[in-house]
């Protein structure tokens, strides 16, 4: 183990908050800066007084196609350089957790654009010994057991979650608790369950909102043209499940629909014919049967008119669509480039998935989650960025449009978008919606008025109001939405108050999130025991943000009785984490009992869950309930023994003597050797090195972490040579010609905030660097950079900067004079003041 196994995550917090805030507004790299829209600089303020403010966890949540990653992109950028500041955290990591293997190739796109070093693991790669370890979370999911030996989990220095919500289950936040000492960071568009689960259980507080109905009236997204189709279902036949349409009973419905019928004419009827390529359509559908048939009908119909029409869904399937992941990624850029008119999805491809090319979809997936129907809707509602591909081959999107086919008559009517919107009184076939923007044009305009899309929107409204023209009618198109409108969920539907609770016939209602805060228990313990009892909720809105929970509101009565082994008075630990009990027989949780063997908590817990051990419930020192959380000591014993025995113990020096051979921690043969531990560790692990067990000199066991001198030797014989050493300004000679590391270039050509930049136009270039001995005694390998391969870089940047008149030029603190007068970022000011930053933001706006 690190000698900073708990690194000081106050003081990477800091440095973090610092580095961020010089990304707030752009992002440099060497051959272009990437600016940030004003929400991405939003909300990166409110990253860095989150920061400031001492937050742990927190979130930031806008509309799916707003820029999310950009945001990540910025965030790990700025922790890339804060790891690098603080000589504490050289040999920490990033993680960025994405929740299915689609997004992986979106993500890493703008990791490579930012210039970050990062490795893979999940859709079948694994390099776990980068600087940033972008994964998806089933691939740690599936080696939880053994995580500590493929990654460090107390060396985690930043976790930010991709489509965060999507990790609220107890399994996943069990994931999360291993990385102890990580900053949290969770992004999504959807932050509540329709069960009432809340994103801020496991990520923290909102730090910044916008939704997608701010995000279209503000041009971030582009603006939908709406239709809505009714079909012929058997309502009777339609049964809930889990507080959405059972699976089984839609796929029944859906097929004696005849909906791979429907489909095409959906699509006849929204796209003229001269419009299909200008116009890539996705088809959402809820099975893999009727995937199938909607492909190969929409194959046999339009294949013989040059429409390449593909279709994904899970490689676990036998369809002849079961995708594999070089056929995703594959087909994700034949997408955008054009190659690909039509793309038919069931669940895979119904989240996070970047195909900004997209200007249509066929909705054929009735639900009563409002956070599927978002995730869906919001793949074509992503604009098309400056700077990119689309953007430079000049393909144009002021629009989408977007249909959804629901049951003509239903008991239990599907969420629309209109509902996620809140705009009923606005619909009307072939009118864009909520007056937004994009590209400077105002939409929503009366047909008439010149805006250069007039021409698509005339013709797409003919088509609807024709019908089809000979076209065997299946579908209903809904002219006049005042009728669904006396129907709308949301008009009828009550409101909680800020705390999360409604009373309807004088009972007392609560989502789960609320009852979670009332009782002192779980989110996930009491939403699987209501799951697990089949409780049905009643359907409301939240308070704060007005969200549909759909069955997400459960009575006390409900909700108590599920809990009532919970309720009752269980003991309660002491202010040590242990209590006892009648036979004097000591309890504790899995913290507790790693405090009391000097073990760290990953350890314990591994054990605990190897043994397959189930514990008692009682409360915390703090009061919260604990469900099975605790376990005596003979049983805690018996699961760490191989930890408790008799085991060599480090001196100061960090090594011991066992078996007459010298033991050291990582750290310890980093500092005897003139290494960066980062390189220890590197070495060791490609060599497939294995330590002993150990206690540091605190007495703590560190599992594995004491290497044999002649292995940690032999796998760094190439580095132990003599070689040049930098003075403390970072540069020294060699061959008659200076050498410097980035960072000593950059400060020397005064370009700070650049250095990715300065090492992206290196690497571009096919500079190698020589290794050399830093200032601080640690060797970085191919470090250092000679004054001819360095000095061409750096003045080109220095060139871009100065072409750039309306931008001042920062100095090393971050600070620039214009007019004689100083002028900073807040987080300067409070640092000279001193005054809390957030709340000088706070005072300023």
């Amino acid at each position: 183990m690190s000698q900073h196994e708990h690194f000081d995550p106050d003081r990477y917090r800091e440095e973090l908050a610092r580095q961020c805030d010089l990304n707030a507004h752009r992002i440099s790299t060497f051959d272009s800066e990437i600016i940030l829209d004003p929400h991405q600089s939003r909300a990166m303020s409110s990253v860095v007084s989150a920061l400031e403010a001492g937050d742990s966890a927190f979130s930031v949540v806008h509309p799916g196609g707003s820029g999310k990653t950009v945001i990540q992109s910025a965030i790990l950028h700025a922790s890339a350089w804060a790891r690098e500041t603080v000589e504490e955290l050289s040999d920490t990591q990033d993680i960025i957790l994405a929740v299915e293997r689609s997004l992986l190739g979106t993500i890493m796109e703008h990791m490579e654009d930012v210039g970050l070093d990062f490795g893979v693991w999940g859709a079948g790669e694994r390099s776990v010994d980068r600087p940033l370890l972008v994964s998806t979370v089933q691939a740690l999911q599936k080696n939880m057991s053994g995580l500590g030996r493929l990654i460090n989990p107390d060396r985690i220095s930043l976790v930010v979650g991709d489509e965060a919500d999507k990790i609220l289950t107890k399994a996943r936040g069990d994931l999360l608790e291993t990385f102890q000492n990580a900053q949290r960071i969770g992004f999504t568009a959807t932050p509540e369950w329709p069960d009432g689960r809340h994103i801020s259980s496991a990520w923290g507080e909102i730090v910044d909102q916008m939704d997608l109905r701010e995000g279209i009236l503000k041009g971030i997204n582009v603006p939908p043209m709406f239709t809505l189709f009714e079909v012929d279902f058997d309502a009777d036949d339609l049964k809930l499940e889990a507080g959405d349409f059972q699976k089984k009973s839609l796929d029944a419905a859906l097929k004696a629909a005849q909906i791979e019928l429907a489909i095409p004419e959906a699509y006849e009827r929204m796209v003229p014919k001269g419009l299909r390529k200008a116009f890539p359509t996705l088809v959402y559908v809820p099975s893999v049967l009727v995937l199938d048939r909607v492909t190969r009908e929409l194959r046999r119909r339009y294949g013989h008119q040059g429409l390449n029409i593909s279709a994904w869904c899970s490689s676990a399937s036998d369809s002849e669509f079961a995708i594999s992941n070089s056929r995703m990624f594959d087909e994700i850029g034949a997408f955008q480039r054009g190659e690909i008119d039509l793309m038919v999805l069931c669940e895979m491809g119904g989240r996070g998935i970047n195909l900004p090319r997209a200007r249509c979809i066929i909705d054929a997936y009735p639900t009563l989650s409002a956070n599927k129907l978002e995730q869906r809707h919001s793949r074509v509602l992503r604009r098309v960025r400056e700077g990119t591909p689309l953007h430079a081959e000049g393909f144009e999107k002021p629009f989408a449009h977007i249909a959804q086919i629901i049951p003509g008559a239903s008991k239990f009517r599907p969420i629309t978008l209109l509902d996620i919107l809140d705009c009923w009184p606005d619909y009307k076939p072939g009118k864009v919606l909520l007056n937004g923007s994009a590209h400077g044009a105002p939409l929503g305009l009366p047909i008439g008025q010149g805006a250069p899309w007039i021409e698509e929107v005339e013709q797409i409204v003919s088509l609807l109001l024709d019908g089809g023209g000979g076209l065997r009618t299946r579908l209903t198109l809904v002219e006049k939405a005042d009728v669904l409108k006396e129907i709308s969920l949301r008009e009828k539907l009550p409101m909680a108050d800020m705390h999360g609770f409604l009373i309807l016939k004088n009972v007392k209602y609560g989502s789960v999130h609320a009852w979670a805060d009332l009782l002192d228990i779980s989110d996930n313990t009491i939403a699987d025991r209501l799951s697990e009892a089949k409780k049905l909720g009643v359907t409301g809105r939240t308070f704060k943000h007005g969200r549909t929970l759909v069955n997400g509101f459960y009575s006390e009565e409900d909700a108590r009785e599920v809990c009532a082994d919970l309720l009752v008075d269980v003991p309660k630990a002491g202010k040590d984490g242990f209590f006892y009990d009648d036979s004097g027989e000591k309890f504790g949780p899995v913290e507790a009992w790693a405090r009391e063997f000097s073990l760290s908590d990953y350890s314990v817990s591994n054990r605990f869950g190897l043994a397959n051990m189930v514990g008692i419930t009682a409360k915390s020192t703090n009061g919260h309930i604990l469900e099975k959380g605790f376990h005596s000591e003979s049983v805690a014993r018996s699961a760490c023994a191989d930890l408790l025995v008799e085991m060599p113990k480090a001196g100061k020096d960090g090594f011991f003597d066992h078996d007459r051979k010298r033991y050291g921690s990582r750290d310890a043969w980093a500092i005897v050797l003139g290494l960066a531990v980062a390189t220890v560790i590197r070495r060791l692990r490609a060599a497939n090195i294995s330590g002993i067990n150990g206690k540091t000199r605190s007495g703590r066991v560190s599992e594995l972490g004491f290497y044999l001198e002649q292995d940690v030797r032999k796998v760094c014989a190439d580095l132990l040579v003599d070689m040049p050493n930098a003075e403390k300004d970072g540069f020294f000679v060699k061959d008659g010609e200076r050498h410097g590391s980035i960072s000593a270039w950059a400060r020397l050509f005064r370009i700070f905030n650049q250095r990715a930049a300065v090492k992206s136009g290196l690497l571009k270039a096919g500079k190698k660097g020589v290794s050399a001995i830093d200032a601080n005694r640690h060797l970085r390998v191919d470090g250092f950079y000679s004054e001819s391969d360095v000095s061409d870089i750096c003045k080109a940047i220095v060139a871009m900067n100065e072409s750039k008149t309306d931008l001042p030029t920062l100095n090393e603190d971050g600070v620039f004079l214009k007019d004689g007068v100083r002028h900073a970022p807040p987080t300067f000011w409070a640092r000279s003041l001193p005054i809390s930053a957030y709340v000088l933001k706070k005072s300023l706006e």
